[in-house]
């Protein structure tokens, strides 16, 4: 988990020799900055430094009988929060830690300080952890627990569209119009549809002949 940065200003002194030996900068993927001696970093017994100390920190909340919450879906809400945001393997990465949001070290330290949070705060098997500011970061004071719904809607990616003085997504527009969804943004957005045509011509598949019938039809005059 150890990418090396360059020699390190810092030395190891030998505490009966007095010999300094080098050591190395280096980042932990999960963004920590530590300093290595060469010996740690080149063991091949398997017992050298291989991470800032977060590998051995998660192997031991992984291991811990006290909450016995490993197999939970919390818990695995809990973990992935973390790998979206310091992992650079993750695919969500992207979204996540390379734009700069964390998870509060109360929580990243301690699944049991999150898993508290989450019970006293509505937490149901039913909903999903939403951030009430989409740029801003996991903290009790930022998240909350909702319906899928309500965190689509609140996505930064969400289209939002103004049709007679009234302001929706994409999604409570669908629901509106009783229209699907994937329809209502597959007219908008792929086809090019006016807001007008994509709201009021009758869900279905037209031809050009049949969708300027269907305006005819709609507004009384030829498309």
């Amino acid at each position: 988990m150890l990418t090396v940065l360059g020699v390190s200003e810092d030395v190891y002194i030998d505490p009966k020799r007095g010999w300094k030996y080098k050591k190395w900068d280096c980042q932990c993927d999960c963004g920590n900055i530590i300093s290595v001696r060469t010996s740690s970093l080149t063991r091949k017994d398997g017992n050298g430094t291989k991470s800032c100390g977060c590998q051995r920190m998660e192997h031991m909340l992984e291991t811990r009988i006290i909450h016995g919450e490993s197999n939970t879906r919390l818990y695995k809400i809990w973990k992935g929060i973390r790998k979206r945001c310091y992992n650079k393997n993750s695919v969500s990465y992207v979204y996540y830690g390379e734009r700069g949001i964390k998870m509060c070290d109360e929580w990243y330290n301690d699944y049991s300080t999150f898993m508290e949070w989450a019970l006293s705060h509505g937490y149901e098997d039913s909903l999903t952890i939403d951030r009430i500011n989409v740029n801003g970061d996991y903290c009790p004071e930022n998240c909350r627990w909702t319906t899928m719904l309500v965190q689509s809607n609140n996505s930064r990616h969400c289209h939002y569209i103004t049709y007679n003085g009234e302001t929706h997504t994409i999604s409570e527009w669908a629901r509106i119009l009783d229209i699907s969804r994937l329809t209502l943004s597959n007219r908008i957005i792929n086809l090019g549809w006016s807001i007008e045509e994509a709201f009021t011509i009758p869900t279905g598949k037209y031809t050009a002949s049949q969708r300027n019938k269907a305006k005819e039809n709609e507004y009384g005059t030829s498309a």
